[in-house]
Order: C-alpha cells, then structure tokens, then sequence
C-alpha cells in the first residue's frame, strides 16, 4: 500500500520540471506549478552521463537549469532521499535524513487540489 506521502509525489508523474528559482540557502523546483517543492537540503543533480553536483558546488545551477523541460518517469521518497528522475535518467536527489537539512524540514511539497506535505514528515 502506498503512504500518503507517496500518493502527493506521484502528482509529478509525467509532468515536466518548468523552472527552478533559487533563493539565498534554497530552492524552488517548478513543474508546470503547481506541484512545486522548496528544498531546504543540501540537494544534488545528476545527468544521464553521471555528472554530478550538489547545491553550492560552481556546476550544480547549470546542471539543473539543464534539466527544465524533461518530463518526471520516476519518483520515490525511499532510503530517505527524494529521487526526481527523469525520461533519460537524469535525477533530482533531494536527502532527508537528519544530518542533511538544518531547519525543521527537508523539503515542502505544494501540489494540486491544494494538497501538501513535509519531509520528514
């Protein structure tokens, strides 16, 4: 049976990553809003060649601004990361284990029908 957590994150299925906005130590990741997800995590970004960079490091704004336009095939909230995969294998990871975020949450999820949720949740 699936958590209510997993239902609210398959609202990004099929859709495609519109925009990314980031803001001073976040981000906001759009698909076609809603859904869109603030991510207060140390978040990375790796491409179908596995290239790989994390929120902060000099390659990770233009490996994500690369992604916009890609549709969502897969995503999971398993072994607390939230892995944003796209049609050619290209991956948003979002971690939400306790060492990896320093506020209250991880990541926030804004979705239709004006259903949300938080990480950890």
């Amino acid at each position: 049976m699936k958590t209510a957590g997993q239902q609210l994150l398959e609202q990004l299925l099929t859709e495609d990553f519109s925009g990314v906005t980031f803001v001073r130590d976040y981000l906001q990741l759009q698909f076609n809003p809603p859904p869109t997800i603030n991510v207060y995590s140390k978040c990375a970004v790796e491409t179908h060649d596995g290239t790989r960079a994390h929120f902060g490091e000099e390659p990770f704004a233009n490996l994500l601004i690369s992604q916009i336009g890609k549709h969502v095939a897969a995503v999971s909230d398993a072994n607390e990361t939230l892995t944003i995969t796209f049609e050619d294998d290209s991956r948003i990871l979002v971690p939400f284990s306790e060492d990896s975020f320093e506020g209250p949450e991880a990541f926030e999820f804004w979705g239709r029908e004006k259903r949300w949720g938080v990480w950890p949740g």
